[in-house]
């Protein structure tokens, strides 16, 4: 399951089990530091033994979280509560664990900002900025009092300065990094899934903006798009346009249903697809209307693979339950234009589609080849008026 899937209170689980691995680490450093010979005499044995009982309510709390956000039900009210707790609950413990370890100290930093990034990737923003800025007012304060001699700094610590002691110096700096490091891995975790699944978010949007619903070819945005973009590259030397229609297609709507006619526009969509070359596109135009764009191929191919078109077409056959076997044909126009020019884009499907109608006239299921240079004259002429 994705992670922005989650429900609140599978998220809450998350970030307590990641808070329960950070504060058995820092139950583990306090057994071993108070059982080594000669880090004991670097730290406050009442200030350790307090944050030790600090720390083992906050694990067993975690706990109690983790198993209440598993089991609580899809239930707005309960897991706006169970949010709420859980941010206040993160933020009591971590503001006790910074004030202890020192509230200027690498670790507090590295813990308090990975702590305020994925609390708003995993709970409602809201409630994680009001922590944010309570917790800041209180540093404030907290730091105002070290600093007019109220409080001690870091009380966790003997005041011994690292010049003094290269042993002490080790010894708290590792410990920094030890304090940080359980929830920076989480954080990185958490933050590498988040914006995997963003990006994987974005790329299904902009599929979904540039594709058709239905018949899961491109649409005529991404179609107009794609052939502005081929009539200005410098490596393209032809272009060719099939604007394609299937004949009589009301008629499917109107005798058989629309369901039906889905399944013809469907079934002629990958049909066009599978008789074209992996960099041709094709597009729904609108309705019942396809247009193909194939860059670098002369009229005589661009005729070939339209008669190719046609032919696979006009051998579809759908099998309905109640109608029995559903044919039906198609009609293409073709436009080839040499590159580079200055037609535009609109131009050359015009041509396309006046080709289209002629194929109509002509009594439907034909191929007809639009007159591109008397039509370009022509259109160009128009548009200049």
């Amino acid at each position: 399951m994705r992670l922005m899937e989650l429900r609140a209170g599978q998220r809450v689980a998350i970030l307590m089990i990641a808070f329960a691995i950070q504060l058995f680490s820092h139950i583990l450093w306090g057994n071993y530091v108070l059982r080594h010979p000669m880090y004991q005499h670097f730290i406050s044995k009442d200030w350790i033994e307090w944050i030790g009982i600090v720390y083992y309510s906050g694990l067993f709390g975690a706990i109690g979280l983790v198993l209440i956000g598993l089991k609580i039900s899809t239930n707005a009210r309960l897991e706006w509560w169970l949010s709420f707790t859980t941010v206040w609950f993160f933020t009591i413990i971590l503001m006790m664990g910074a004030y202890v370890s020192g509230l200027l100290s690498i670790s507090t930093g590295a813990v308090m900002v990975g702590a305020v990034v994925t609390g708003m990737m995993l709970l409602p923003v809201p409630m994680v900025l009001s922590a944010v800025f309570t917790t800041i007012i209180a540093m404030l304060v907290l730091n105002d009092l070290t600093i007019a001699g109220a409080l001690d700094y870091a009380p966790l610590f003997l005041d011994i300065s690292v010049r003094e002691s290269v042993e002490f110096g080790r010894f708290y700096y590792f410990s920094q990094f030890f304090f940080a490091t359980p929830f920076l891995m989480f954080f990185i975790g958490i933050a590498y899934l988040f914006l995997k699944e963003t990006n994987s978010y974005i790329q299904r949007i902009q599929l979904l903006n540039k594709t058709d619903s239905l018949t899961g070819v491109m649409n005529r945005r991404y179609a107009n798009d794609y052939l502005h973009m081929l009539l200005e590259a410098a490596d393209v030397k032809s272009v060719a346009i099939f604007m394609i229609d299937l004949d009589f297609f009301k008629r499917i709507n109107d005798s058989f249903g629309h369901l039906t006619g889905d399944q013809a526009l469907k079934m002629t969509a990958q049909i066009l697809k599978k008789n074209l070359r992996d960099g041709d596109v094709v597009a729904r135009f609108g309705g019942e209307e396809f247009i193909v764009i194939l860059k670098n191929i002369d009229t005589t191919y661009s005729m070939v693979v339209a008669e190719r078109c046609r032919e696979a077409v006009s051998q579809l056959v759908y099998h309905s339950t109640s109608h029995g076997a559903i044919s039906w044909t198609c009609s293409i126009g073709v436009s080839v234009l040499a590159l580079p020019t200055e037609m535009s884009d609109q131009s050359l499907i015009r041509i396309a589609d006046t080709a289209l109608y002629q194929a109509k006239a002509q009594g439907r299921n034909c191929v007809v080849l639009g007159d591109s240079i008397e039509t370009d004259m022509e259109l160009m002429s128009h548009e200049h008026r």
